[in-house]
């Protein structure tokens, strides 16, 4: 993470100061002073952290700026992937495609070979389970998507489930949010205790839990306006692996594998999924990341959900999967400093999740590993793209990368594919008690 430049605050502190008895009624009438306290630029945004000041009362609030030029910065900085969209994969058709990387004579595992790799591809040019949008529209969706959140949450009215409280938005698109001081469920998981198995109520699976409750209820979400359908039939899903499948090959990927892969899918789809897809409000970015877990104000846990556009109707299963997917592919420095190193209490952790997303309903397991199949294809093209992409020092990096995440993908698709069973008269679904053995 990167520090943002600061020079140009001074407009935000005026309206800050200007805005805050509307934001905060205590602070009405009062002269007030918006002092920053922290800058960070990232690809898309740059995001500043005030506290707002006034005769000994103070507010903290969350300001985050969209980058006019984030797109041309999206393919010249090769930055790491960040969930479905991944920020080097949001190039805008039209803008120049980097020089051949110049590393040579590697094998990248599983048949990916160095010449596929160092080919530049156009921009844009790769599938996605979630398609790009107009960089110039995502803060107008997302501020529309956090306020719409806030008012579904506090219909809910359960208070260990929350949304961050929009206050505002600027002329020039800035969204004003008040501050969440509390840590995120990868805070949660980097600070545990590696060396012991925590107790079934530890705070960590209680955490999953509620990441778990969170998801359910946002799910429940009614539709926004400009949300759309996606991925709404299992011919759909079956063309959509199609497409990752064929970039893939296309890339110097295991063309016989890949078919196998296909074929394995297709079967399992038809046997496990109706015609016609059921849809919810999906996340597009529920990950580690983006769930805030503590204790807020009267000492009781909450789970705060954040970072979404709300901007397709898709199957539940997605958001789940790619959940899923981010905890059991933790980065090796990240897992060996915490309990994520111990891989039984990484599956009760995935094990609480579920238990907190379904209840006591039937958990879908034949259902869910297909799209956790389908999450993992993403990654594998994602990570195929990046590198391909990627030039110099960081290429080589990138690339090194590549043939670990290769064959922990693989790994992954494969073990999925044996958990499926391919016909339907083979089919049930696993009570929640009963995942201990199942997952």
């Amino acid at each position: 993470m990167k520090t943002a430049d600061a020079s140009g605050i001074v407009p935000l502190q005026e309206y800050l100061a200007d805005n805050a008895g509307r934001f905060f009624p205590a602070l009405a009438d009062r002269p007030v002073k918006a002092q920053l306290t922290q800058a960070t630029r990232r690809r898309f945004s740059h995001n500043y952290f005030f506290t707002l000041l006034a005769d000994g009362q103070r507010h903290d609030v969350f300001v985050k700026v969209p980058v006019a030029s984030a797109a041309q910065e999206c393919l010249s900085s090769n930055g790491e992937p960040e969930g479905h969209t991944a920020p080097e994969d949001r190039a805008v058709a039209g803008l120049p495609t980097e020089p051949p990387c110049p590393t040579e004579g590697l094998q990248w595992g599983l048949g990916i070979d160095s010449e596929s790799l160092r080919i530049p591809p156009a921009p844009q040019d790769r599938p996605r389970l979630v398609p790009l949008l107009p960089i110039s529209r995502e803060v107008e969706l997302e501020h529309a998507a956090l306020i719409a959140m806030g008012k579904h949450f506090a219909q809910i009215s359960d208070p260990q489930l929350q949304a961050p409280r929009v206050l505002g938005a600027t002329d020039a698109g800035a969204i004003v949010i008040q501050s969440v001081r509390l840590p995120t469920l990868a805070d949660v998981i980097r600070r545990s205790n590696p060396w012991r198995v925590p107790p079934a109520d530890n705070e960590l699976f209680s955490a999953f839990h509620l990441a778990g409750r969170w998801l359910n209820v946002f799910h429940g979400m009614p539709q926004l306006d400009h949300a759309q359908p996606r991925l709404d039939s299992r011919d759909q899903l079956v063309q959509q692996f199609e497409e990752f499948s064929a970039y893939l090959v296309r890339t110097g990927g295991p063309q016989g594998l890949l078919d196998k892969y296909q074929a394995q899918f297709t079967d399992v789809v038809e046997a496990v999924l109706p015609i016609d897809l059921p849809l919810v409000t999906g996340h597009g970015d529920f990950g580690l990341h983006n769930i805030f877990f503590g204790r807020i104000s009267g000492g009781q846990t909450a789970a705060i959900g954040f970072d979404t556009l709300a901007c397709w109707q898709t199957s539940a299963y997605e958001d789940l999967a790619y959940f899923l997917l981010l905890l059991e592919t933790l980065p090796p420095l990240f897992v060996r400093r915490s309990v994520a190193c111990r891989e039984a209490t990484v599956l009760a952790c995935r094990r609480e999740f579920l238990r907190g997303y379904f209840g006591s309903d039937a958990v879908p397991l034949d259902a869910l590993r297909l799209y956790e199949i389908l999450v993992a294809m993403d990654k594998w093209v994602s990570a195929v793209h990046s590198a391909r992409r990627a030039t110099g020092l960081r290429g080589v990096v990138k690339k090194c990368r590549l043939a670990l995440q290769h064959r922990a993908l693989h790994g992954r698709i494969e073990k999925l594919f044996s958990q499926s069973r391919p016909t339907a008269a083979e089919l049930v679904t696993e009570r929640p008690r009963e995942l201990e053995t199942a997952i």
